[in-house]
């Protein structure tokens, strides 16, 4: 350590200025000052941690990472430096080199229990035995340095756990986590209390939660919840709404809006909880009281919004508020307007593919070179495929299509391991969990280092842009070959994203220019709806067959634009005493209701011939199919999951060819049943279909009552072809990479 008296006053002077604005977090100002020192004092090895420290608060890991090198220089046994290095590098993924760090932090400092800690951290993402049982070393060494400090040995099982449960070892979370708790009860000099306890219950619950004892989950988040400060209240909704509990958490928020008016974050995050469980109209309410409380920053108040309007059905002003956000420099964005114009009425298809291009063309700069993967190119061998995913839950459509596929899943020829990257957790997850052959829980920082420490050949995303930080990762390159799909319906526009797996209907050859992506067909559908759920088709009886004819659609509110509510009104108006059902999640909210009544009526249906039904559990909605004679699929964002469901159901869908992938689903899931006759392809084609349908109710009855039969003799519907066919693709896919691979350069059209 340099001597206080060798300093020279101006590099002392800035130097002390450097740490009180690092204090106040003007880490800008920070660095600035410890500049101005190291002019004065080149090798001040407080000022250049002081540096460090600044850069990489701001975000600048790699030229914090060199300041860190430079105290090391001028003191090679910086305990700090070495360990703050090490953070770093493991927040790069060089875990090697994070390892090397926290060795060196050790050895300058054996006594110093942070450099054993945060090695065992580094550890606890590895579930290899012997990265667990180095792992239990550091963590025993740790606790040994901090002998009888019993908060010291409760924040090292607290930070245990934390790091255990990141890395999907709930059980062993759950035990340094309740190790925790009991320290903490012994613990006589520390404050107890709800706001103290929370942090840890929070914890616990997550464990719980992943562990499948909802139960015991419940109990921890209420005594959490009885806290009083805005920050933990705030934590435990978020848990509430990642375990479903969606009630719950908008209870929580609202205790804490009461004890905390004047907090515009607590006001914020009830807004924000509000929307996503579709009160549009409180949400709309709680942003205006957060407003009256103090100024909200531009970026959050337009996602809000967006957010609000596009649950509303209001597209296009969605859409504003998105493109604004990118106009803020919020990258994020770019994957919620890309999500959005897939709605628009006012883009066309050849628009939609050029402002994904656009959006995205610059998230490839500094991608991994082909060249850098180690992989074998050989034709025949097994190959290593990896999947991306934060959605195997409950009823989602990722969950529901993916479920059947992992059952089936030819582990020998293709090994697979998923990379789950969500929070939300259930019975479901756990199923994917034992089908999968490898099971990875990683963060978005971790995960690419993570899938090109297990060499991955091809890494298929799930997600598209409903996930952006996925499309960051995939875009800087984490396999040597890139697939998207299931989760996104058309072209990604993302860098380095390969391929694209489709069917001849969805993107025919002669839609090529639509897509970033090179395309791989199935040779039936895209998606094979094969649910291992069971939905008994109820009896039909007479009141099915005199009753009027009763249109309906389940399909997402932001798909029911203004000029599809027009054909769906034509097609009603050409089948007279017709009703309409329908039903979405936004439709709880009475605002929404009454949007959608004035626009029908606007096209001269009243409300009486309307019926408007909210969310409800996937087996009473799919009984809900039984009080519908026909669907109706929308015209630009057309139903994927719902499409297929209805027809699983009985239900036919009356659909209209569009020019885009997610405007073309309905035909090809129509067509593969052998059901062309509800194809339409112009509005007059649409609503003449529709009369004629109208017209003969022995033959639609006849047709719903024998439809799930004829399905499953139908190809698309043989969920064991559908894997076989699946697999193909892939081994296709390898073999037509090969190529590019060998010259080192990505194979596909930009």
């Amino acid at each position: 350590m340099t001597d206080q008296d060798d300093i020279p006053r101006a590099a002392a002077l800035a130097f002390n200025a450097a740490n009180a604005a690092f204090r106040n977090n003007d880490f800008s100002a920070a660095l600035e000052q410890a500049g101005k020192a190291l002019n004065e004092m080149p090798r001040f090895a407080l000022a250049h941690l002081m540096r460090a420290r600044s850069l990489k608060a701001m975000g600048d890991l790699r030229d914090a990472a060199a300041a860190y090198e430079a105290v090391l220089e001028a003191e090679p046994d910086n305990f700090n430096a070495h360990l703050e290095l090490g953070n770093i590098r493991r927040q790069q993924g060089s875990l090697d080199d994070a390892a090397k760090c926290y060795s060196k932090a050790i050895a300058s400092r054996p006594q110093d229990h942070r450099g054993y800690l945060a090695a065992a951290l580094l550890h606890a993402g590895d579930t290899g035995s012997q990265s667990l049982d180095i792992c239990a070393g550091h963590y025993h060494r740790a606790l040994t340095a901090v002998g009888s400090d019993l908060t010291q040995v409760q924040s090292i099982h607290f930070e245990m756990g934390r790091a255990r449960l990141v890395a999907g070892q709930a059980g062993l979370a759950l035990e340094a986590l309740r190790q925790a708790w009991m320290t903490r009860c012994l613990d006589k000099s520390r404050q107890q209390g709800s706001d103290e306890d929370a942090p840890l219950l929070c914890e616990m619950a997550r464990s719980y939660l992943r562990l499948g004892l909802e139960a015991d989950a419940r109990k921890v988040l209420e005594r959490a919840a009885r806290a009083t400060d805005a920050t933990t209240l705030r934590d435990v909704a978020v848990i509430c709404y990642e375990a479903n509990f969606w009630e719950d958490g908008i209870a929580v928020l609202r205790r804490a809006v009461n004890l905390h008016p004047k907090d515009v974050d607590t006001h914020l995050a009830l807004a924000d909880m509000l929307s996503r469980c579709w009160k549009l109209e409180e949400a709309r309410k709680s942003l205006q009281a957060a407003e009256k409380t103090a100024p909200i920053a531009p970026a959050t108040k337009n996602q809000l919004l967006g957010k609000i309007a596009s649950s509303q059905g209001e597209v296009e002003e969605a859409l504003i508020h998105y493109r604004a956000l990118v106009d803020l420099g919020i990258q994020s964005a770019a994957s919620s307007v890309a999500m959005t114009s897939l709605y628009s009425a006012e883009m066309t298809a050849a628009n939609v593919s050029k402002l994904h291009k656009n959006l995205f063309a610059s998230f490839g700069n500094g991608a991994r070179q082909l060249v850098s993967f180690p992989n074998t190119l050989d034709a025949d061998r097994p190959l290593r495929i990896g999947m991306v995913t934060a959605d195997l839950h409950r009823q989602h459509p990722v969950n529901l299509f993916m479920q059947p596929l992992l059952r089936r899943w030819p582990q020998a020829d293709l090994p697979l391991t998923i990379y789950f990257t969500g929070n939300s957790y259930d019975a479901q997850t756990r199923l994917a969990k034992e089908r999968a052959g490898q099971w990875r829980e990683v963060t978005y920082e971790g995960l690419a280092a993570q899938v090109i420490k297990d060499q991955i050949d091809i890494l298929i995303d799930l997600a598209g842009h409903t996930s952006h930080r996925a499309m960051v990762s995939f875009a800087r390159r984490m396999a040597p070959v890139q697939v998207s799909y299931l989760g996104y319906p058309g072209s990604t526009g993302v860098p380095n994203i390969d391929w694209l797996i489709a069917d001849r209907i969805v993107a025919p050859e002669g839609h090529a220019d639509q897509f970033s992506e090179r395309l791989m067909h199935m040779p039936h559908t895209v998606f094979c709806f094969a649910p291992e759920a069971v939905h008994p088709i109820p009896e039909p009886t007479e009141e099915v067959a005199s009753r009027p004819l009763t249109f309906g659609s389940f399909n997402n509110v932001p798909k029911l634009t203004p000029d599809t509510i027009a054909l769906w009104a034509r097609a009603m108006a050409a089948v007279p005493d017709s009703r309409m059902m329908l039903k979405a999640p936004s439709f709880q909210d009475p605002g929404v209701v009454s949007r959608y009544r004035d626009l029908f009526a606007g096209q001269g249906i009243i409300h009486d011939r309307l019926e408007f039904r909210g969310p409800t559990a996937l087996d009473e909605m799919m009984q809900e199919y039984a009080e519908i004679d026909v669907a109706l699929d929308p015209i630009h964002y057309g139903g994927g999951t719902t499409t297929l469901q209805a027809m699983w159901m009985g239900v036919p869908v009356l659909t209209m060819k569009g020019d885009k992938f997610a405007s073309r689903m309905g035909a090809s899931f129509m067509q593969a049943g052998g059901l062309d006759e509800f194809v339409a392809h112009s509005s007059e084609e649409f609503v003449q279909q529709a009369k004629a349908v109208a017209a003969d109710r022995a033959a639609l009855v006849s047709l719903k009552q024998g439809m799930r039969d004829h399905l499953l003799q139908r190809p698309a519907w043989d969920a064991d072809l559908f894997a076989r066919d699946f697999a193909t693709c892939l081994r296709n896919i390898w073999k037509q990479s090969l190529g590019g691979l060998r010259q080192g350069k990505a194979q596909y059209v930009g």
